[in-house]
């Protein structure tokens, strides 16, 4: 399962595959010691969050994590349910169903951790994108801006995604495009 998250992680979407298929020849039963519910849940979370098999994969893949993961008592997993549907759910078109589920993923995540948090903005900011919602979209800029993922989200020099929204917010559609195309790496958006 390692394996096939990081390859997931560095976008190798068949090697993602081939380690997921794998794993899920393992005749194991039961919890896995990270706390996923099973080898399937953990397997679906991935597909879900990743979505190499396309939008409607990622939704089905969602769906199962989500019935798979619904006796967990721990916030920090579901919340990682939430945050596959919501992200799915954009995805595929239901922005309303997007927006429900990252305000509650939002919810059951801890300042102490800060990916939820900011898997969860992502979602919201994206939302609050395609809604026409500039200002929202800039607060939940500044929000994950300020969860303190990875150090410090804008080192010296790089501009943040609330800076692209602000540069042009005379047009929602224009810092939509914006928005879609900033990454992590990225220095800034050019229209």
């Amino acid at each position: 399962m390692v394996k096939a998250r990081m390859h997931a992680l560095s976008g190798r979407g068949e090697e993602t595959d081939r380690y997921l298929r794998l794993a899920e020849t393992i005749p194991y039963e039961g919890q896995l010691p990270d706390g996923s519910a099973s080898v399937e849940s953990e397997a679906a979370c991935i597909r879900a969050l990743s979505g190499y098999g396309g939008v409607k994969s990622m939704v089905d893949a969602a769906s199962r994590f989500a019935e798979l993961e619904s006796a967990q008592d721990s916030p920090w997993r579901m919340a990682l349910v939430k945050m596959g549907l919501g992200h799915s759910a954009y995805l595929s078109g239901d922005v309303s169903m997007a927006r429900k589920s990252a305000e509650e993923a939002l919810v059951m995540t801890a300042a102490d951790q800060p990916l939820w948090r900011v898997g969860a903005l992502y979602i919201l900011s994206l939302v609050a994108t395609d809604e026409g919602s500039v200002e929202e979209a800039e607060s939940l800029a500044n929000s994950w801006t300020g969860s303190g993922y990875m150090g410090s989200p804008n080192p010296p020099g790089r501009p943040s995604r609330s800076g692209a929204c602000s540069r042009n917010a005379g047009s929602w559609t224009r810092p939509r495009r914006c928005w879609r195309r900033l990454s992590p790496r990225d220095e800034g958006c050019q229209i």
